[in-house]
């Protein structure tokens, strides 16, 4: 169960890689007609990004201490709603939408073809995947052992760590 996990984790990883950049790109495009700018918005946001993820991580643990797990999850719902609340205002992005619109199931169709055809990318998925899938299961699994075996001979622990 825990490799189908791992799976799904990748392919949300896969899936969210780019998409967040190419957002603010259009948004910064369609706000003040140039892309100019770009890097210096970005880094800012990941400024930002980094200090909430260690500051929640923080306020996590603390909370963590406190309360007791089911307090703990149910915490989550306020910010979950009041991030709903400030989203919902957002409008679309119009830059791309003069484009004739086509419906979901053509385009997963179309990807699942051109992923699936014969040639060089074939191979290129085919590898990834296994080899992709062959590393979560020995970083996540005692039957790899072999891949620790440096770390063994140093003594230093099954971590590598001392």
């Amino acid at each position: 169960m825990y490799m189908v996990a791992a799976f799904f984790l990748g392919v949300f990883f896969a899936m969210q890689s780019g998409t967040f950049e190419s957002v603010v790109y259009d948004t910064l495009l369609e706000e003040t007609g140039s892309s100019d700018d770009f890097e210096r918005v970005i880094g800012r946001i990941r400024v930002v990004e980094s200090v909430a993820l260690v500051g929640s991580a923080l306020a996590g643990g603390a909370v963590a201490e406190v309360l007791s797990l089911r307090d703990t999850y149910f915490l989550t719902v306020p910010p979950l709603v009041g991030a709903c609340l400030v989203l919902y205002p957002f409008r679309e992005l119009q830059l791309h939408k003069a484009e004739e619109a086509e419906p979901l199931r053509r385009q997963i169709a179309t990807t699942y073809r051109v992923l699936l055809q014969r040639g060089r990318l074939r191979t290129v998925i085919t590898l990834t995947v296994v080899s992709a899938l062959l590393m979560q299961a020995c970083w996540s699994s005692d039957r790899c052992g072999w891949w620790r075996w440096p770390f063994r001979r140093s003594g230093t622990g099954r971590t590598g760590r001392a």
